[in-house]
């Protein structure tokens, strides 16, 4: 699951942060009111596709990094 960012109305995208290198699925996004967005995803494992879900608060710093 990568997080990526467009700078031209969603013509191309470039990755910003990786969240989960293994499997992942669904997902949704949301502004938070602290200044940060928060991630809500599906994961897997080895032994299943869809293992469990995940929250990640992702702050404004680590989405200028790139």
């Amino acid at each position: 699951m990568t997080v990526s960012k467009s700078t031209d109305g969603g013509q191309s995208w470039t990755p910003v942060l990786c969240i989960n290198k293994g499997k992942s699925a669904y997902s949704d996004m949301t502004q938070t009111n602290k200044g940060a967005v928060g991630l809500l995803y599906e994961y897997g494992t080895k032994e299943s596709r869809y293992a469990g879900i995940r929250f990640r608060l992702i702050t404004e710093d680590e989405l200028k990094k790139n």
